[in-house]
């Protein structure tokens, strides 16, 4: 027989499906001195000064109560806080939660999760020197997640989506400039970002496996065929990088060297630089991505000056598809902003068009709505069983 951790034995009652054995080292440093995972009037205060809740704040205070009175929330909601507070985005977003259902305790779980940190992320914010017109996003993002969680799935709450992305701001490292959103990070360790030191040419070497026709990851959909596949690595030596550049969004088959003395390292995983991401009916223009890269740089050297963010600004999302140029056209602010990023393919399900120009997707594709030319046109491509798959891309403001 299984021999089951008590804190397995939680995961398995309030239906979890997964464990997290990370959370163990966390619940045993709680026994014995476990309270209320929720604090209700840390609730008050966040709706009273920022109106973070909106509509929602009775379900908020609802499901708070629910999972003070639930054991086993109780103790999930408490070890999962705390580790939350201990690591990184990266590993708490790993952390297994419940689908949505009818429990408000179980759909508001991790909300309660972020809640600890909410406050202080206000105030790191203000402390950098953001005003409260500047946080009017900050202040909107929670009760926006769970409206928009309510329109895909039914039921108000956050799912895991939307915990990643509402992880951003209550760790205080997002902010919104010119219509866009920008976070600190550091570029994503599957490219290597050379710049040419004459030309000033922009090349990422790429890792993977990749399909025959050099254009997407092997296993990507509408890519499984492995005939003709190859691996791409990346290397460096003290003279010299390696590896399979992606040019006008090809890869090159060929691993290829580098020389130092004519290509500089633009960005790699250990450099931090500016994730951008693309609210719906923001400016895609060429002139407004341009601009708006160039003031968010200014801003985070100003007021996140210890991360040492340099003049790159990455992005990964499904606008970055060159293929939508073949659809939109060359005039059209997709294509222009496409054109703004060097680029390179990830391997992805073709998905991520339903949370942007169709809010969810259907059971039925034929149920697609036909109300804009691009949501027409992309409808037929699916229904032809095409897709676009997201492309990672970067700008490097000179």
């Amino acid at each position: 027989m299984e021999n089951l951790t008590e804190l397995r034995q939680i995961a398995d009652r309030i239906g979890l499906g997964e464990y997290a054995p990370a959370l163990e080292a966390v619940y045993e440093a709680q026994k014995g001195k476990i309270g209320p995972a929720c604090d209700l009037e840390l609730i008050d205060r966040l709706q009273e000064k920022y109106d973070l809740f909106g509509e929602y704040f009775e379900l908020v205070k609802q499901s708070a109560e629910e999972i003070n009175a639930d054991p086993d929330l109780n103790i999930w909601v408490n070890a999962t806080a705390q580790y939350q507070k201990e690591n990184t985005k990266g590993k708490s977003c790993r952390l297994p939660m419940p689908e949505m259902s009818d429990s408000v305790a179980k759909n508001f779980m991790m909300l309660h999760v972020m809640m600890p940190m909410i406050i202080d992320a206000f105030a790191a914010m203000e402390k950098r020197g953001f005003s409260w017109d500047e946080l009017e996003d900050a202040r909107s993002a929670y009760k926006s997640a769970i409206k928009n969680v309510e329109l895909r799935t039914g039921k108000p709450g956050i799912n895991r989506g939307y915990f990643s992305w509402l992880n951003l701001y209550c760790r205080a490292l997002i902010f919104k400039v010119a219509g866009f959103w920008f976070e600190v990070r550091k570029f994503p360790a599957d490219a290597l970002w050379l710049r040419n030191r004459e030309t000033k040419q922009i090349i990422p070497l790429v890792e993977g496996t990749f399909h025959r026709d050099c254009t997407m990851h092997l296993n990507a959909k509408n890519f499984k065929d492995p005939d003709g596949s190859f691996v791409a690595e990346i290397a460096e030596d003290e003279d010299n990088f390696y590896g399979h550049a992606c040019v006008n969004n090809i890869i090159d088959r060929q691993w290829k060297k580098y020389p130092k003395t004519l290509w500089e390292l633009a960005g790699g995983a250990d450099d931090y630089c500016l994730g951008m991401h693309i609210p719906r009916g923001t400016d895609v223009s060429t002139e407004a991505t341009m601009r708006a890269c160039e003031m968010a740089l200014q801003l985070v050297r100003e007021r996140f000056p210890e991360y040492g963010v340099g003049n790159g600004v990455f992005c990964r999302s499904w606008l970055l598809n060159p293929r939508l140029a073949e659809i939109q056209g060359p005039q059209s602010r997709i294509t222009q902003f496409e054109e703004c990023f060097t680029k390179y393919p990830n391997r992805d399900g073709g998905d991520g068009i339903f949370s942007f120009v169709f809010i969810k997707k259907p059971e039925n594709l034929e149920d697609l709505p036909e109300d804009t030319s691009l949501q027409r046109k992309l409808k037929k491509m699916y229904l032809e069983g095409d897709c676009i798959h997201a492309y990672s891309g970067a700008i490097f403001v000179e």
